[in-house]
């Protein structure tokens, strides 16, 4: 009742008929609502997986649906054909806190499947309507090499059940006072479909792509298999939980690491401290606090503060809509070791990001990050040539281990086709495994 008052006080009152409307709306808004499913749609009880585990698996389809797990590595390599699935029409109730209530449809083993990136991909017998559903198989024994999917990105940008962090098409607005008001929690559920990576259907590494999200992070699994480099993929929620992420000799987090838990800062700090080396293959960093439990993703602070971590990561965002080259600032760093470059010579050139609204091509762009007064200990080994702001490539060297830092979103675009930002990744990860 004292949050409904407030509330009227906010608005400017109105009434006793003022607040029961505002009661039956912030009411009506925590019950479930129907949505449209559509004809094929399907979600995993998680986003990572151990080799060895059941993979649950939730799917909506009015008709009969083949299923095949493929490998996004060098290609998308079929793994498994999983059959033929018969019509499953599920619930269309969706809470905006633990999202869908479904039924398994079906379920498979993972056992004697390598780590990685991997897609279910749900055909329509019927319509040839096409679905695809992201996971991660993560190692169940130590891998030198550790990569880190962006998953709570790619939850902060899924849509499905009409809102992710930056769009939102159902809350009335006086909910929205209402929540701001209190600070309630704005969670985005894990039982939903992920309706945001969809441009992985067609295409294959080493063409051009539109996301910042698993179509991107699709290249360095590419590139780290031409490699024949050891390593296993793990989600944002294990950096918070999975012991044997920190045992690697180094994480990379790929491509678009923006949103943090607190648990996901004590670890890293906890990881570095023991000597790890980190790559931040991605721009945007930590960015974003959320909290993670069991059922859903909370944003809790839309801008993490600069004095709390710039020291940790080296740059914070200033942002860019466009791309451009680096150019070299070091030239003697180990970085590019075998690399005839100069300081001043452009790097970066070739790029496989495409975004409307964005001009320029190259590795430094869609969203960039810089060194700042509070980035103590940070060297500048190169710098974008973006009109208005260019990421600032560093590196950390003074700790128990290392933190080398790209600052830009689309420089994971840049790995397999520029020949100097796929020996930087090499010397990175040469130097991380063999300390």
């Amino acid at each position: 009742m004292m949050d409904s008052f407030l509330i009227m006080i906010l608005l400017g009152g109105g009434g006793s008929v003022f607040l029961a409307l505002t009661l039956v709306q912030i009411y009506n808004y925590y019950k479930p609502i129907p949505l449209d499913l559509g004809k094929v749609l399907g979600y995993t009880s998680y986003f990572s997986y151990n080799i060895g585990d059941d993979v649950h698996v939730y799917s909506h389809h009015e008709n009969y649906v083949s299923v095949t797990l493929f490998r996004l590595g060098k290609s998308k390599e079929k793994i498994k054909y999983l059959g033929i699935i018969s019509p499953f029409v599920q619930s269309n109730a969706y809470d905006i806190k633990e999202g869908l209530v479904w039924t398994q449809t079906f379920s498979f083993n993972s056992k004697n499947i390598k780590s990685g990136y991997y897609i279910l991909e749900l055909i329509d017998q019927k319509t040839a309507d096409i679905f695809q559903i992201p996971l991660i198989i993560k190692p169940n024994t130590k891998r030198k090499v550790a990569v880190v999917g962006s998953t709570n990105t790619w939850m902060a940008y899924n849509e499905f059940g009409g809102r992710s962090n930056y769009r939102d098409y159902v809350t009335p607005k006086i909910v929205k006072a209402y929540l701001d008001l209190t600070r309630a929690d704005k969670p985005l559920p894990y039982a939903r479909p992920m309706v945001s990576n969809q441009d992985i259907i067609e295409g294959e590494p080493g063409t051009v792509f539109g996301s910042h999200l698993l179509r991107s992070e699709w290249e360095m699994a590419a590139f780290l298999d031409e490699k024949k480099i050891d390593y296993g993929v793990f989600s944002d929620k294990d950096m918070e939980d999975d012991p044997i992420l920190l045992d690697s000799d180094v994480i990379i987090f790929n491509t678009h690491s923006e949103y943090w838990s607190n648990k996901m800062i004590h670890r890293y700090k906890q990881y570095l401290n023991a000597g790890g080396k980190v790559i931040f293959a991605s721009g945007n960093n930590v960015f974003r606090k959320v909290r993670l439990d069991g059922k859903a993703m909370s944003v809790i602070s839309q801008n993490i503060k600069e004095t709390h971590i710039a020291d940790l990561v080296g740059t914070t965002l200033v942002g860019d809509g466009n791309a451009a080259p680096y150019k070299v600032m070091d030239k003697t760093h180990w970085i590019f070791d075998g690399l005839s470059v100069k300081n001043g010579q452009e790097f970066g050139i070739k790029n496989l990001n495409q975004v409307d609204g964005m001009s320029g091509q190259g590795a430094s762009g869609w969203e960039v990050d810089s060194l700042s007064k509070y980035s103590d200990g940070f060297k500048c080994l190169a710098k974008g040539l973006n009109p208005k702001n260019g990421a600032d490539m560093v590196i950390k060297e003074n700790l128990p281990g290392w933190v080398f830092n790209a600052s830009s979103i689309t420089f994971v675009g840049s790995l397999n086709v520029d020949e100097v930002i796929s020996k930087i990744m090499i010397n990175l990860i040469s130097q991380a495994i063999s300390q």
